[in-house]
């Protein structure tokens, strides 16, 4: 077998309620309520969910980098802000603003400046969000039972 170094990655998530429901990882890493912003419900938000998603996959990618540079860059902090613009009349909602800002420790910043910028060019999360990417909505009918836990074993 060849010694190929590329990864095809199809990761699956589930969810039921919108909002007000639940979201499920298809390998079981992750079970969580969901909720309006702002509402009295626990739960993550979708905009946390991406937040948390870009700041992960950022993190690796930085640390990446920096490593095959010479340079240790493991006690960067990732603060991702997604924002989220409702317009209740409408109906409407649109994520308006991506910000990431990495903390360091002070005088390793101009090291990591240049780190920084072919971070944001190589991570994934990073050209979705810059790309402006549109999702695809399939309807599939299926007979089968549905996937995942029950209603209430969520934050159980």
């Amino acid at each position: 077998m060849p010694n190929s170094r590329a990864i095809d990655q199809v990761s699956t998530a589930f969810g039921r309620g919108g909002r007000d429901g639940e979201i499920w990882s298809g390998s079981g890493s992750f079970h969580l309520p969901t909720a309006m912003p702002g509402s009295r419900r626990k739960g993550a938000t979708p905009e946390e969910l991406v937040a948390g998603a870009w700041s992960a996959c950022f993190g690796t990618t930085l640390e990446g980098i920096a490593r095959a540079r010479g340079i240790d860059a493991s006690d960067a902090t990732i603060k991702a802000e997604i924002s989220l613009r409702a317009d209740l009349a409408r109906g409407s909602f649109a994520i308006t603003r991506a910000v990431l800002t990495v903390s360091v420790q002070e005088g390793r910043a101009d090291a990591l400046d240049a780190v920084l910028d072919a971070a944001h060019r190589a991570c994934p999360v990073s050209k979705l969000l810059a790309a402006g990417v549109e999702g695809t909505a399939v309807v599939q009918i299926e007979r089968a039972p549905s996937p995942g836990p029950s209603r209430s074993s969520v934050g159980s």
